[in-house]
């Protein structure tokens, strides 16, 4: 689950994260499956990627209530706005 999480955030971070897993964008579901092929064998043992996709629907509301909706992450456009108004030139 902690491989699928950190998925789920980074796609957060890029805005690719759907408000449901069945309204994902393709490049959202290919990274997830890549991600869980990479760690997981088990995630190979099928025709197409019906086991992550299955995986994803389950535990993706979760992931979504837990971490999402809770606040717990900001967009990279926050993180990188905030981080300009941080650095101070050089004197």
């Amino acid at each position: 689950m902690s491989a699928a999480k950190q998925a789920w955030n980074e796609l957060y971070h890029i805005q690719l994260d759907p408000s449901l897993w069945t309204k994902k964008t393709p490049k959202a579901a290919s990274y997830l499956a890549y991600i869980m092929k990479t760690g997981f064998d088990e995630f190979w043992y099928c025709d197409g990627d019906w086991k992550v996709e299955r995986f994803a629907i389950i535990k993706y509301p979760d992931w979504c209530h837990d971490v999402r909706e809770l606040g717990c992450l900001t967009h990279m456009s926050d993180i990188l706005f905030s981080c300009f108004f941080q650095i101070t030139p050089p004197s």
